[in-house]
């Protein structure tokens, strides 16, 4: 039963890329619609591991067309419903955790944002890039509303000493972390961001030539 499942569920996405416009409301209704179809139809098979990941990858597809046409409240509901509904390790969660952010920044509920943000940072989940990148939206969005707590600082310095090991070089200093917690995971970010930068260039390179 599964197979038949994961080619409705690709067909319905597949359909969804092709006809969603962002400045067409139609469509995106449309979308949104075929979408609630196979939701149900997958809510009502029994529930087993590839099926709930199956759920997760359609209903993280309505909260990213809702991100898209700025229903933040949509965001907000929908992504909450999520993220106490489908296991932290599923491929789609850290993506719908930002989205949730950004909507809840949207609509001023900063202090919600920042909190939120923060127990995500130390969820055992979050890890590396993710972690760098999900502090570096939040110092962005509320400069100085990184606590320094010990909890991040030493999060942190694991991060970088493990992006180390990976081969990362011009990292922040372990002593940054500690003197300024908030330029570390700027700086942190910026070079992650120029290292994939300069992979993207070379494969293109590679695929042109």
């Amino acid at each position: 039963m599964t197979k038949p499942l994961e080619d409705i569920v690709e067909q319905a996405i597949d359909r969804v890329i092709r006809l969603y416009r962002p400045d067409d409301p139609v469509t995106v209704k449309e979308c949104d619609s075929d979408l609630q179809k196979v939701e149900t139809l997958l809510t009502s098979t029994e529930a087993g591991s590839s099926v709930l990941g199956l759920l997760a990858h359609v209903r993280a597809t309505r909260i990213f067309l809702a991100a898209e046409i700025g229903d933040a409240e949509s965001v907000i509901r929908q992504g909450a419903d999520f993220l106490n509904t489908f296991p932290p390790s599923g491929i789609d969660y850290f993506n719908v955790q930002i989205l949730r952010l950004r909507a809840l920044h949207a609509l001023g509920q900063h202090t919600n944002e920042i909190q939120a943000a923060l127990d995500a940072a130390m969820s055992h989940e979050v890890r590396n890039e993710d972690f760098v990148l999900l502090l570096e939206g939040l110092a962005k969005r509320h400069p100085r509303s990184l606590e320094s707590a010990k909890s991040l600082q030493e999060k942190l310095r694991y991060v970088l000493e493990q992006l180390g090991l990976a081969g990362h070089e011009n990292l922040p200093s372990i002593d940054q972390v500690t003197t300024n917690l908030e330029q570390a995971v700027l700086d942190t970010a910026a070079e992650l961001r120029r290292i994939n930068e300069a992979r993207t260039k070379a494969i293109l390179a590679e695929h042109s030539g």
